[in-house]
């Protein structure tokens, strides 16, 4: 059985050979070859060019709109984005009681995923 996960979805800046609309083609890309269905999307950090394509709008027509269409099961964001985290923080500001020591530890692993895609991928390019 596959399975369709997004790592990662912005720009900084399109190239000025694309079409206007390009972020919009390509969410619509990813939304047709998962079949309309992510099973997990993966925000490793807030930078633009990792998270600009998951904005929407109120006409629900945002490339972010076309990629929650897609429903996925699990959103997995860092840690950073805890809104009681000090600007200074080095951990987590607490352990949630619902969340297992094994599966902050998955998440904690997320490093070491994201290389071994980055190398799989470069086998496949050569």
């Amino acid at each position: 059985m596959s399975r369709n996960v997004l790592i990662d979805f912005g720009s900084t800046a399109r190239p000025k050979v694309s079409p206007k609309d390009l972020m919009l083609r390509v969410a619509r890309d990813i939304q047709k070859r998962c079949g309309g269905k992510l099973h997990a999307v993966v925000a490793t950090h807030r930078h633009k060019d990792h998270i600009s394509g998951f904005s929407t709008n109120k006409t629900k027509t945002a490339t972010g709109d076309i990629i929650a269409a897609c429903e996925p099961d699990v959103v997995v964001q860092p840690w950073t984005e805890d809104p009681k985290a000090k600007r200074d923080a080095r951990r987590a500001t607490k352990v949630h009681h619902s969340r297992s020591l094994a599966f902050l530890s998955a998440l904690d692993s997320m490093h070491t995923i994201s290389g071994s895609i980055l190398s799989e991928v470069g086998h496949l390019r050569a």
